[in-house]
């Protein structure tokens, strides 16, 4: 198998799919462009950042589909009105940031679909907003439901990913230090981590190599650029290794808002440094004299692809130090919780394949004292993991990587840090109605919209419904819950 270059131009839309897809793709940003999109869609990117025209919508459809071609035949991407479509069988196992899309909002795309004929553990026709959300036209009237009826057909959808679940509702976990500082521009970015030991954070591709790291040579102006050669994904042994960062570029990008030399609203001239959310390239020298580059914007570049040495390690006298008080203790589950199988390596809980890793949802138990047996630190990848004891007796593995981590949050306690998505204990806010619902997977009128996520899990989206009300969209469209202006339960609807 040809392992081609990740192609710069997906990542400058925000085109990230956690799969094989992208690892696939090939071929430089430059040639890319130009060889897949007419010159004013390419104009009206670089002014405005923004493209409403139908043939720049199919334009960029088929950009996509062609960089799938080579390697991933069976993919395809089409343009329908405003919404991107993706279908494959088999590819799309997992769809785990939607967030990461919504770049695609520039090419004048609102919603995306991914559809599956059949094979994929994704289910058909999984549909959500870019940007926005718009309110939802019912499909079908109101009907009474039992969410664990409707939870059934769901054992094989995607559930939010660790990266949601540590930043969202109950669950969520305050970044590190490096995180909390965020850097906004290159100027920002660069004084916070050029010079400086990084820890290399990726998924494995293939089980051999990183998904994003390739290797990088400097050329002859001092600038650095991938290796050439089939075979220039770093080894996944780099993943966890400590390197120096020598180096941060801008990357080739025509959707970079900001231009060097141009002005702004007071006609002073804009340097290199002044350039917000930068789409760059990092470059990290490691102590075997190997060099290793990987392309982003600040916010998926840290943690998910690295995070300062110096916080690695101070999370890690912290978290060893705390973690024999946990033994003996109780976490719960609840809707958005996941749990994987004891068997699960941390090659699968935290891979490409990471959803086969993990147990149904309706083998969890919710809000059923689960006993924490084992717990160790993994310093090699930066996570905690606890073995848990379920009430029927198995065994399940909590996975919590430390990145998502604020010790300095003096309002949770340890083991709520080092929970994952699971809760440390049951919320003194739930009424002994809504517990009850929470372990049955049900609804009722009056219920708190918090208690909803604990018992299905986190909504799809969320709109508008009048009176300050909001209508919240769950497990793919299947299920439509309405609350009033005091987050409460009004009424629900569920369709097939």
């Amino acid at each position: 198998m040809k392992y081609s270059r990740v192609n710069p131009f997906l990542i400058a839309i925000g085109f990230v799919i956690s799969t094989g897809a992208t690892a696939a793709l090939g071929g430089a940003a430059e040639q890319a462009a130009q060889s897949g999109l007419p010159n004013d869609c390419l104009v009206a990117a670089s002014k405005s950042g923004d493209i409403q025209s139908e043939e720049c919508r199919e334009a960029a459809a088929k950009l996509i589909q062609d960089t799938f071609k080579a390697n991933l035949p069976s993919v395809r991407v089409k343009a329908s009105g405003t919404v991107i479509v993706f279908a494959d069988p088999e590819l799309f196992r997992k769809q785990e940031d939607q967030s990461s899309l919504r770049q695609l909002c520039r090419f004048g795309f609102t919603r995306a679909r991914f559809e599956s004929s059949g094979g994929g553990t994704l289910a058909p026709a999984q549909e959500f907003d870019l940007d926005s959300p718009v309110a939802a036209n019912p499909k079908s009237a109101a009907v009474t439901v039992s969410t664990k009826e409707a939870m059934g057909n769901q054992v094989g959808a995607e559930p939010p990913s660790q990266t949601e679940v540590a930043s969202s509702h109950a669950a969520k976990a305050k970044p590190t230090p490096e995180t909390a500082k965020k850097a906004n521009t290159l100027g920002e970015f660069k004084r916070q981590f050029l010079n400086k030991q990084v820890v290399i954070n990726d998924v494995p591709f293939e089980d051999r190599y990183c998904l994003e790291w390739t290797a990088a040579q400097q050329k002859s102006d001092g600038t650095f650029a991938e290796a050439e050669g089939i075979y220039n994904h770093l080894p996944i042994g780099y993943k966890g290794q400590t390197g120096m960062v020598v180096a941060i570029q801008l990357a080739p990008s025509f959707l970079q808002r900001t231009r060097v030399g141009g002005t702004n609203a007071f006609g002073e001239t804009v340097g290199e440094g002044d350039i917000a959310d930068p789409y760059m390239e990092i470059i990290v020298k490691f102590r075997n004299g190997v060099i290793g580059i990987v392309r982003g914007f600040p916010i998926t570049l840290v943690p998910e692809k690295m995070e300062l040495a110096s916080s690695r390690e101070s999370v890690k006298e912290q978290i060893e130090s705390q973690l024999p008080s946990v033994f003996g203790r109780k976490l719960y589950a609840v809707g958005f919780s996941r749990l994987y199988k004891p068997t699960a390596t941390v090659e699968e809980r935290s891979g490409l394949q990471e959803i086969l890793a993990r147990l149904s949802v309706l083998d969890v138990p919710l809000l059923e004292p689960l006993n924490i047996t084992k717990a160790k630190y993994l310093s090699d990848v930066g996570a905690v993991v606890l073995k848990v004891s379920l009430p029927n007796g198995s065994e399940a593995i909590v996975y919590s990587p430390s990145r998502y981590m604020d010790f300095g949050d003096t309002k949770r306690d340890f083991l709520s840090q080092i929970s994952g998505s699971l809760l440390s204990s049951i919320p003194d806010k739930l009424t002994p109605r809504e517990i009850k619902a929470i372990k049955e997977r049900s609804l009722f009128r009056g219920m708190s919209a918090d208690a909803v996520d604990y018992a299905i899990g986190f909504k799809d989206s969320e709109n508008d419904w009048g009176k300050g009300g909001k209508q919240r969209i769950y497990l793919n469209g299947k299920l439509v819950v309405y609350v009033d202006n005091t987050n409460r339960v009004e009424d629900w609807q569920s369709f097939d």
